[in-house]
């Protein structure tokens, strides 16, 4: 078994009961990795059609660790469970991503609020997960209009993503070792 699979330790949590989940939004990504595309883009897609707070799961041929943490540093504990050789379910349950729980882990983003703003600290994740973060954050449904965002370095990639999805950004004080960003959505009356 791949190291991607490991799950054997894995507890269940009481939250991922199979009656908690019988009429969770579902996305099968078997074809598509079948197919040998990456469905990560798919993946966030489906995320954007959702509530913010909507439990879903991810159905693949393997437990895709990676999409796990990328997605617990966004508010949602998984749980994933082997239904049959190349045939995992992944559960996903949503948290309040802005209530401060979201402490840094190895290279996942730590969010926290102050003065009634999510900041996301995105430095130590590696290039292009402070891209990809960003956007999926601004593309959900029920987003704030404003974040503010911590990085190492300047996003000259994310500013053209910025502009074609009508936000706006202006940079902050901030500590020495960051590029702080206010990110916005321009008012529209």
């Amino acid at each position: 078994m791949p190291a991607d699979q490991t799950t054997e330790n894995e507890i269940k949590p009481d939250w991922a009961q199979p009656a908690a989940f019988e009429s969770v939004a579902r996305l099968d990504v078997r074809p598509t990795l079948a197919s040998g595309t990456d469905p990560f883009e798919q993946i966030m897609n489906f995320m954007s059609e959702l509530r913010l707070d909507e439990n879903f799961a991810v159905i693949a041929s393997f437990d895709p660790q990676p999409l796990r943490r990328l997605l617990a540093a966004r508010g949602y504990a998984s749980y994933g469970e082997q239904i049959e050789p190349d045939h995992w379910q992944i559960l996903f349950r949503s948290e309040d991503v802005a209530d401060g729980s979201g402490d840094t882990v190895g290279q996942e983003p730590k969010t926290w609020n102050e003065e009634k703003l999510l900041h996301v600290d995105l430095r130590g994740l590696a290039p292009p997960g402070p891209l990809v973060f960003i956007l999926s954050l601004l593309d959900r449904p029920g987003m704030s209009k404003e974040v503010i965002v911590h990085l190492e370095q300047d996003p000259v990639y994310l500013y053209p993503e910025l502009n074609e999805r009508n936000w706006d950004w202006e940079r902050l004080d901030g500590d020495a070792d960051e590029i702080r960003l206010r990110l916005f959505r321009p008012n529209s009356d």
